[in-house]
């Protein structure tokens, strides 16, 4: 069986779960902004190091 056939959806699957996940980071980061616990600055360079990561 070729193995590099499963690959691609795995990757693609793997893709989407990650997307997910920032999602559900930045969403959390946010959250800490809007109650107060991040500040502005502290929002904007976590959300970059989320973003640099993909």
């Amino acid at each position: 069986m070729d193995m590099k056939w499963y690959l691609g959806p795995l990757a693609l699957v793997m893709k989407v779960v990650q997307q997910g996940s920032m999602a559900d980071e930045l969403k959390k980061l946010s959250e800490l902004k809007d109650s107060g616990i991040l500040t502005e600055a502290e929002f904007e360079e976590q959300k970059a190091k989320l973003l640099e990561a993909d």
